[in-house]
Order: structure tokens, then sequence, then C-alpha cells
């Protein structure tokens, strides 16, 4: 599978469009349109990256990170808080 890598980041001042990379060679690569969820919906998929990264590691058991499970167990609270935080 082959995906935009990330940091993915949020526009703000429109439908929220959700770009890779920065201007002004950034990728769009999602738009969270306007509904009542819509800051929700844009930070988790804002996430997405790190997200997959922070499973891939647990998957991994944190080997290929050269990381402890206390780390990889870090890296995946960080993550999901990130998705779960209200966008601002």
């Amino acid at each position: 599978m082959t995906y935009t890598k990330g940091p993915w980041r949020m526009n703000t001042r429109s439908n929220l469009p959700i770009y890779a990379g920065d201007a002004p060679n950034h990728t769009l690569v999602a738009v969270a349109l306007k509904c009542e969820a819509q800051d929700a919906n844009a930070r988790l998929i804002t996430t997405a990256p790190d997200l997959l990264e922070a499973c891939k590691m647990a998957l991994n058991g944190g080997v290929d990170y050269d990381l402890t499970w206390s780390e990889v167990c870090d890296t995946l609270r960080a993550a999901i808080e990130a998705a779960e935080r209200k966008a601002t």
C-alpha cells in the first residue's frame, strides 16, 4: 500500500482541506466537509499516518524501532490522544 507520507495538516480557513507536506509543494489528501463533527473528522484524518505507524510499531513489539514495550505504549497513547484532541 502506498500513501502520502505525513505529517498531514489542516487548513482551517475553509472546508478543512488536509494537506501533506509544506506549501507550495504540498499535496491535498482529503477534505473534511462542513458538518457537526467536522473538526473531529479532520483531526482523525490528519493523525492517520501517526496512528498507522504506532499500530505497526505495536504489532512489531517495538523491535524494529529499538523501543521497550512501555515506549511503544506511550507512542500509541500519544497517537490516540492527538486523534481525539479537539481542533483549536
